[in-house]
């Protein structure tokens, strides 16, 4: 099943920050305000097809119903490795005077809570979030819609044993 980024700004930030959208779905009957010109002008720049359809089908395809008239078709999220993380927060804390932040997150199971706590993390400056790859929420429109596009902003992996992770951070410093 395909994945979609729903609303105006979050469409506009994926589109910003180069998240892989295969197409944009515009409602047919979407009032041109600012916002959608911003989407079509970021559309056309990324070479990202705008396909005009029935407001009925974005509503069928709106898993939140907060769509404005404007979906963004995603490919999958682009997930780092452990390693990536490491290095980011080796890179902070050579400029913070030695410390970083890397947020790991255990039995948060709803996308769009790993959202918000993504856009917190963003906005406080950590290195990364581990998430479990199993039994755990993965990144989705609902985590890009929930983050205000924060989650582009921050490196994600998925490990499969948190205890193990932990403790090559410890380790790693």
């Amino acid at each position: 099943m395909a994945d979609f980024i729903e609303g105006k700004r979050p469409v506009i930030e994926a589109l910003r920050t180069e998240v892989p959208c295969k197409r944009v779905l515009l409602a047919d009957n979407v009032k041109r305000d600012p916002l959608i010109e911003d989407v079509l002008r970021k559309a056309k720049k990324r070479n990202v097809p705008v396909e005009t359809v029935p407001r009925a089908r974005l509503e069928k395809l709106s898993e939140r119903g907060s769509h404005q008239g404007v979906m963004a078709e995603t490919k999958p999220f682009n997930y780092v490795n452990v390693t990536t993380i490491v290095e980011t927060a080796n890179a902070q804390a050579a400029e913070n005077g030695g410390s970083a932040l890397i947020v790991i997150l255990d039995h948060i199971t709803d996308a769009g809570n790993l959202g918000a706590i993504a856009r917190s993390a963003e906005s406080v400056g950590a290195a990364g979030i581990v998430i479990p790859n199993k039994r755990a929420a993965h990144v989705t429109a609902a985590t890009y819609k929930s983050s205000a596009g924060a989650i582009s902003h921050i490196n994600v992996t998925q490990v499969a044993n948190l205890s193990q992770t932990i403790e090559r951070l410890k380790k790693e410093g």
